[in-house]
């Protein structure tokens, strides 16, 4: 996975805004991958590079403050650089904006736990993924000032393979997951709009509206790891909404004794990984 570069300061005058402005003529539009909350995802190619598209949604781009405030972002986050991170090359200027990122060819982790149940996910593996976000979020934490994930879910980090490829690369190191869509989210009312999906991974002090660190992101890994783990959904049958509520109010937990039991029968995965999990779900003052 590669180590982090420790903490540095990201920041951008307006001089450093324009370097990371991409002429819309440059960029090769390809097929359509998916549809995120800020807009559409193609593949394309910029500058020999296998490149992903974000296409800002219409609405998004009628508002000029909102194209000024996402580029200034593009622009912290084209200076972002660990190997667990997605990495960014720029922003094309109105009225057609795109984001343009490297290119993930294994697509979500999302994807690979609950569409491919029929590829094996080994401890090995399981571990390798969850050591890459952990170091990509990290990283993040440690810059001046910490970038705050707020979104930390199976569906923001991409893999760097195939599943089956994926398993053969467990011992190497090139990193095999990265973490995505941070940042982008400041200036919008992130939670609230983006569909009940994330609810199930809300640190409580989020869910009550109070102010959070980076702890909040914690909180969330944990979650992720108890999914990958058990490669379901944490509150299988509860309404997302009154899951977060319950989390914040009343203390649930996705149940640590299915884990326990799947983690020791194992032998991949060490028993410290059940302990792990719990402390990412303490809350901290």
């Amino acid at each position: 996975g590669g180590s982090g570069s420790g903490a540095g300061s990201v920041g951008g005058s307006g001089a450093t805004d324009a370097k990371f402005v991409i002429d819309r003529e440059e960029v090769e539009m390809g097929g359509f991958v998916g549809e995120g909350f800020f807009g559409k995802v193609y593949r394309g190619r910029w500058r020999g590079h296998d490149v992903a598209l974000k296409r800002l949604k219409m609405e998004s781009v009628a508002s000029g403050a909102m194209v000024d405030a996402t580029r200034k972002e593009v622009a912290v986050l084209c200076q972002l650089r660990h190997p667990c991170v997605l990495h960014f090359y720029g922003v094309t200027t109105p009225p057609d904006v795109l984001i343009v990122s490297e290119f993930m060819s294994g697509g979500s982790l999302n994807g690979l736990l609950h569409n491919r149940k029929d590829v094996p996910m080994s401890g090995a593996l399981i571990l390798r993924l969850a050591r890459d976000i952990a170091q990509g979020v990290a990283y993040l934490h440690s810059l001046d000032p910490p970038i705050v994930h707020r979104d930390v879910t199976s569906s923001n980090v991409l893999l760097s393979s195939d599943a089956a490829v994926l398993a053969t690369l467990v011992d190497s190191n090139v990193a095999l997951a990265k973490v995505c869509d941070f940042g982008l989210s400041r200036e919008v009312e992130w939670y609230m709009t983006q569909g009940a999906g994330n609810l199930f991974y809300l640190a409580p002090e989020v869910t009550r509206g109070e102010h959070y660190r980076e702890s909040a992101d914690t909180f969330s890994f944990g979650i992720l790891l108890w999914e990958m783990v058990m490669r379901r959904v944490p509150y299988g049958g509860v309404n997302a909404q009154s899951a977060a509520f319950k989390v914040a109010a009343e203390g649930l937990r996705p149940p640590i004794a299915a884990l326990r039991a799947r983690v020791e029968a194992d032998a991949e995965l060490p028993h410290e990984l059940t302990h792990l999990v719990q402390r990412c779900w303490i809350e901290t003052v």
